[in-house]
């Protein structure tokens, strides 16, 4: 789990479901992203980075890579 990634969400008072919808991608896949069952793109960081004003490396310091790759 990106706990980083979750806290800063909780943070900034951002709900994963809108978090998903201002990047344009489905409320799912934000969740598997959290949870580390699916790699964000590079993009993905950058934009989640942007909107949560938090340095990617911070966000995805805690990142392992997705068991089983994308589903």
């Amino acid at each position: 789990m990106l706990l980083a990634l979750k806290m800063a969400l909780m943070r900034r008072g951002v709900r994963q479901y809108d978090a998903a919808r201002l990047l344009g991608i489905t409320d799912t896949r934000m969740s598997r992203i959290i949870c580390g069952r699916l790699a964000a793109t590079d993009d993905e960081k950058k934009r989640l980075a942007q909107l949560l004003e938090t340095p990617v490396e911070e966000l995805f310091a805690d990142a392992t890579p997705a068991a089983g790759g994308s589903r």
